[in-house]
């Protein structure tokens, strides 16, 4: 942890928001430095005591040089404009400050969004999702706050450094004294910043334990009414929020503790200041200035100490929301930049193999060919790789040796966006958005007609029982599709699929979770797509992909067979023995 090199780092980000800042507090410096000059002549005038005073003669002559008369009702003026001023820049600043939080926050979110997105399935696959969504959300926004924190910083810097510079010109022994009074009044303070850091990084773990809890009781909540747990739930999430809680009343509360603290120790050092400077000879009017800039100092010292606080408690959270974003932009997927538009002939896997891990390949040596127009079907057993050889072909994954071609161009050489633009992919658990049928459907497709919509309803299946809902096609999914059956939901999904006209269409286990009457319906659509597009399909039932023109089995990361549903079944073969143990 160092405090210095996380504000390097956030000016090295958004070096353009820090200048603004500076700038404003620049001017800030100067309208400071010139309400403190005002003060000195005010007092010498009022206390008619300017022995020894070298200041009020230089400003008096200033402001008659300029054609204003110097009484004292004018420098009161200057004084009560120039505060004015003063608290206008500040509003200024604290605007300049909060518009830019925004800037950064939004930075935050998108660039862990767009790594996300660029990144391998594998690495999201090895992640907790309350831990994404604490960090979209809880952490970003904190990030936002550090930012404040560090810009907030400058001028408060700034202003310690103008209200410094005039008492060090009057009396620099007056000015040394009570500076180091100062000092050790507020050292013991610095004992606390590995104490504020740690409680910062117990913020960060609570939170992400907090959304991941929240998010899975949510996610789960007919589980967990079905088996009777809500209140084992409850307690978990009162337990989470309970430690959240302490833990936050404790940072809160030390932050503003010790930004009360500076209020006595600026009447200490006030009161030092003046008995110091009377038996130092030094001018009741320069001792009103010094004891109005030191005033002014343990106010902004104050500031100072709580911003610093703040950054120390807040800076897990950077930690944190660049840990993601590093890793994402390490798991990334590289491709290249040459533009597809449409599959003509074949996807072909040369000698590819793929490891989720040194010690576990997923595929192993795998040369096959999904030639364009046809029906490719994947079988086997559970974890023999047929998902992860889809995962390949969505461009969701890399092979880690060997190449995949498109129409005989390394696939890493494509531009994946204009390649995925051409897919159609209906997982194995589809889930729908909180919004209409019809929004479900265009998600995949905005610019599709109601006629098109009409089309990829009747491939699917779905027109009939979309008829027969209350609001037809406006009628809402609820939340992943919950309040449709899970057929209704799976055809839906095939229907978005199909919306925009996909050269490749990937079916990951379409049918498995499905009844009969579903999967019949769900096959019937498979066998009207087919010859319309490429299809792959990985099939659970073995019977929906009887008419496939080439089914493969995948065993173990191996392909151990391949031909047509009569060819495989002609002899005792692996898939033969698959489908017999089906029929039972």
């Amino acid at each position: 942890m160092n405090l210095f090199s996380f504000i390097r780092q956030m000016f090295q980000r958004y070096p353009r928001l820090f200048f603004g800042n500076a700038i404003l507090s620049l001017v800030l410096m100067a309208v400071d430095a010139a309400t403190l000059a005002s003060i000195v002549p005010i007092i010498s005038m009022l206390t008619k005591s300017d022995s020894g005073d070298s200041v009020s003669p230089v400003i008096t002559s200033f402001v008659k040089y300029t054609g204003i008369d110097g009484s004292v009702e004018v420098f009161i003026s200057i004084f009560v404009i120039l505060s004015i001023l003063n608290s206008v820049l500040l509003i200024s600043i604290n605007y300049f400050i909060l518009k830019a939080q925004y800037v950064v926050r939004r930075d935050m979110v998108l660039g862990i969004a767009k790594a996300v997105f660029h990144t391998s399935a594998n690495y999201i696959n090895r992640q907790r999702q309350g831990d994404f969504l604490n960090t979209l959300t809880l952490e970003a926004a904190r990030v936002a706050d550090s930012f404040t924190a560090a810009s907030r910083l400058i001028a408060p810097i700034a202003q310690a450094l103008v209200l410094l510079c005039g008492p060090l010109l009057l009396s620099w022994k007056l000015t040394v004294i009570s500076m180091t009074v100062a000092f050790l009044l507020v050292a013991p303070l610095r004992l606390l910043r590995s104490y504020v850091y740690r409680l910062g990084q117990g913020h960060t773990k609570l939170n992400n334990k907090f959304s991941t809890v929240l998010q899975e009781a949510l996610s789960n909540t007919r589980m967990i009414t079905a088996f009777g747990v809500e209140k084992k739930t409850l307690n978990n999430l009162d337990n989470t929020f309970s430690q959240l809680r302490d833990l936050s009343v404790k940072s809160q509360l030390l932050s503003t503790t010790v930004h009360t603290v500076f209020t006595p120790i600026g009447i200490v050092i006030v009161f030092i200041t003046f008995l110091v400077g009377r038996h130092l000879g030094v001018p009741l009017s320069e001792i009103g200035l010094i004891l109005y800039a030191f005033n002014r100092l343990a106010v902004t010292f104050a500031n100072i100490n709580q911003f610093k606080m703040q950054l120390l408690n807040l800076y897990p959270s950077y930690e944190q929301v660049m840990k993601v974003r590093e890793e994402a932009d390490a798991s990334s997927l590289v491709f290249g930049d040459k533009p597809f538009s449409g599959l003509e002939d074949e996807v072909s896997f040369e000698n590819v193999s793929f490891s989720y891990s040194p010690t576990s390949p997923a595929l192993k040596n795998i040369s096959i060919t999904i030639p364009a127009g046809k029906m490719t079907a994947l079988v086997g057993g559970s974890g023999s790789g047929k998902s992860t050889l889809a995962d390949l072909v969505l461009g969701m994954q890399q092979p880690t040796e060997g190449q995949i071609l498109i129409d005989n161009v390394p696939m890493n050489e494509i531009d994946i966006f204009s390649y995925r633009n051409t897919l159609g992919y209906v997982p194995q658990q589809p889930a729908l958005l909180h919004a209409s049928i019809r929004e479900n459907i265009l998600w995949a497709d905005s610019s599709a007609n109601d006629a098109a919509l009409a089309e990829v309803c009747r491939l699917a299946n779905a027109h009939e029982f979309i008829d027969q809902l209350e609001d037809g096609i406006e009628t809402i999914a609820g939340d992943r599709g919950v309040r449709l059956s899970g057929g209704q939901v799976q055809r839906i999904s095939l229907a978005r699929a199909l919306v925009r006209k996909p050269q490749i269409l990937v079916l990951d286990e379409a049918t498995s979770a499905l009844d009969s009457q579903s999967e019949k319906l769900i096959q019937a659509s498979v066998e009207g797509i087919m010859g319309r597009t490429t299809m792959l399909v990985i099939a659970h039932r073995l019977s929906t992909i009887a008419k496939a023109d080439n089914i493969i089995v995948l065993d173990q990361g191996r392909v151990v067979e391949q031909g047509t549903f009569d060819e495989l079944m002609a002899h005792e073969s692996a898939f033969a023995n698959l489908v017999k143990l089906q029929q039972i």
